[in-house]
């Protein structure tokens, strides 16, 4: 497998990108290579935006397994599979993709490196095609991402493993501002530093126009290896960035259809609350949207009771991250009320 699209120029990262992608393809299609069609790089990878740290690599991948079966399962292996997301799709299922910067990015940027070439077979579609309300979709990611490298015991004692995870996600976290403008702007690119040029020259968010470039600014001067040892610091900088971006939002009414006001969520907490558990269809994701929001805000030091807010955190991880086991839908809704109960009792807002 010769990786021609790699343009990066540390031998040693190079190597180590090569072996992990080998190392992933060889490991799938010998545990799944009857229901494979084809294994598609993408992310900052495949666009060499590429990240490291004294020849350590800091960038994920990302594979998209295009599946000859629609019924294809793939169980992942968290020790071959570290640092590695991966989504299937069914062959058949590239016509019809939504039009959002998910699949923009896979279009226009990702690569082959294994089976057939069908990046071209995924539904043609143009940046301006792209819905401004998909700004949120970002938003509330990154907010369930800079979440899940967080710990209370990290303002006691903090690794410079657990550092430079939460230094990472915090500079992603602020490059939404970046993603946001381009998208509400129909000018959007998979590329980061095409859109970071694009936020520099327009003011596109007016009064916070001069902090969102200097948050921008020192992520970057993370990514491009300079110390930075006030890694929470960086994070509460990300985590404000990423309310004010959902206000912002909010007020340009750039929303999803399963966006809901704050009322509409107090309404089904106390409902949660009494033991009643919904029988109209609810999209899960408009409870942790709203729950990611009010957990980020009621982050302060010292403002809040550490073991209540742990307690929050840990049912907001089982909610963001589909942990919680179930049988049916009725349990797991009995179980995301609980996690809900558990998140919202703790913050001051309610």
């Amino acid at each position: 497998m010769t990786l021609f699209f790699l343009k990066i120029k540390n031998i040693k990262v190079k190597k180590c990108i090569e072996d992990k992608i080998r190392g992933f393809v060889n490991y799938t299609l010998q545990t799944h290579g009857n229901g494979i069609e084809s294994i598609i790089l993408f992310g900052s990878i495949a666009r060499n935006e590429i990240s490291y740290k004294n020849d350590k690599l800091l960038s994920d991948f990302d594979f998209l397994i295009i599946t000859k079966h629609p019924t294809f399962l793939m169980k992942k292996d968290n020790k071959k599979y570290d640092n590695i997301d991966y989504e299937l799709c069914y062959k058949s299922d590239l016509k019809r993709v939504p039009k959002n910067t998910y699949w923009f990015d896979i279009k226009n940027t990702g690569k082959t490196v294994y089976g057939k070439e069908m990046i071209h077979e995924i539904r043609n579609f143009n940046r301006e095609e792209i819905p401004k309300n998909g700004s949120m979709s970002i938003i509330f990611n990154r907010m369930s991402h800079l979440i899940s490298v967080f710990n209370l015991k990290h303002f006691k004692s903090i690794s410079s493993e657990d550092c430079q995870k939460i230094v990472r996600e915090s500079s992603k976290a602020l490059f939404c501002s970046s993603d946001v403008s381009s998208i509400c702007s129909e000018k959007y690119s998979p590329y980061l530093d095409k859109r970071i040029k694009m936020i520099k020259n327009n003011i596109f968010f007016k009064k916070q126009h001069k902090n969102i470039i200097n948050d921008i600014n020192a992520s970057l001067s993370y990514l491009k290896r300079n110390k930075n040892d006030n890694c929470l610091k960086l994070w509460f900088r990300a985590k404000e960035n990423l309310l004010f971006l959902v206000d912002f939002c909010i007020k340009r009414n750039i929303r999803e259809n399963n966006w809901a006001p704050y009322n509409y969520i107090r309404f089904y907490y106390n409902m949660f609350k009494a033991g009643i558990i919904p029988k109209v269809s609810v999209n899960p994701h408009l409870i942790w949207r709203v729950a990611l929001t009010h957990f980020l805000k009621s982050v302060e030091d010292k403002k809040i009771n550490e073991a209540e807010l742990e307690k929050s955190l840990n049912s907001l991880n089982k909610i963001c991250f589909c942990k919680i086991p179930y049988k049916n839908l009725n349990a797991r809704w009995v179980e995301i009320k609980k996690s809900l109960v558990n998140i919202l009792t703790a913050l001051p807002d309610f």
